[in-house]
């Protein structure tokens, strides 16, 4: 890790991780797509946007460490689309009666949003960009 006048650059490694969290997604249900667990006309938009949205991420966060500021914009304009894309949704699967009879299906995915409900993985990204502006230039 690298200290910027004594301070940690902590934004860039704050986006890095919602960014391999969203491809660690986007991964995990592509396999479950060729598994024949989950359908691909369903879940086709929401694993390729989420898989692009951690890509360009990921490219952002890696820019900003190498220390070229344009990888603050970028982290941050991918954060706000990732952030509305995980409250956007663009399916609804409908699976009968009972406590929760229907799912929403989200533009952009989030692993830890799988097993608890608000999806930490597009903030985190947000959070990242944010930061990233703290940094002072040398």
């Amino acid at each position: 890790m690298e200290f910027v006048k004594g301070k940690l650059r902590y934004g860039p490694y704050v986006g890095l991780l919602g960014s391999i969290l969203l491809i660690i997604y986007s991964s995990w249900a592509y396999v479950e797509i060729l598994q024949g667990l989950l359908d691909l006309e369903i879940y086709g938009v929401n694993i390729i946007m989420t898989f692009l949205i951690g890509i360009l991420a990921f490219i952002g966060a890696t820019i900003v460490l190498i220390g070229i500021k344009y990888g603050k914009i970028i982290m941050l304009i991918i954060g706000v689309v990732a952030v509305i894309g995980a409250f956007t949704p663009i399916n609804t699967i409908i699976w009968g009666e009972g406590e929760q009879p229907f799912r929403s299906i989200w533009l952009v995915g989030s692993l830890i949003g799988t097993f608890i409900i608000f999806p930490i993985d597009p903030v985190l990204i947000l959070i990242g960009g944010f930061l990233s502006f703290k940094i002072k230039e040398e």
